[in-house]
């Protein structure tokens, strides 16, 4: 594994009928795939790979 810096925006939705608020993150980095040992289909996929991680969380 290698550490990634992620950009990370936050948004919060109207509140649900509930009272509760949801939050949403998305968070999205780009690698190069030779640096994680994924060297193979060079002709198919290309050096870099952009990665993008959405989650909504929702209080308890």
């Amino acid at each position: 594994t290698r550490p990634a810096v992620l950009q990370v925006s936050f948004a919060a939705p109207p509140a649900q009928a509930n009272g509760r608020e949801p939050v949403q993150i998305v968070a999205r980095t780009t690698i190069d795939r030779r640096q994680f040992g994924m060297n193979s289909h060079s002709v198919v996929v290309g050096r870099n790979v952009t990665i993008t991680i959405k989650a909504r969380m929702v209080p308890d």
